[in-house]
């Protein structure tokens, strides 16, 4: 309850992360981070020390579901910064070639 409230978020939201039921968005994830004093991909690593890379070895940590849901998440944000970034290029572009 007070993790929730700290966050400012429900508790329902908090027991469906835990459960699976819900993926959190990225400032979600942020917050509980903070919040947790941890880094962010702590809040999905694995606490099996039989599940833990070896050093040197890469393994994924995240279940299916996340690991899918974060990439879509992901991908989305990026494709939104390369819109705006396109499109403020554009518009620079724009207003050099009509001094011209």
């Amino acid at each position: 309850m007070q993790l929730a409230e700290y966050c400012g978020i429900s508790t329902v939201y908090i027991s469906e992360i835990e459960t699976g039921k819900k993926f959190p968005t990225i400032g979600v994830i942020e917050k509980l981070a903070v919040i947790l004093k941890v880094e962010p991909y702590l809040l999905f690593k694995s606490q099996s020390k039989t599940d833990l890379a070896k050093p040197g070895e890469v393994k994924n940590q995240l279940p299916y579901y996340i690991n899918k849901q974060l990439q879509k998440e992901l991908k989305i944000y990026i494709k939104k910064q390369v819109n705006q970034s396109t499109s403020q290029i554009l518009a620079e572009i724009t207003d050099i070639v009509s001094k011209y």
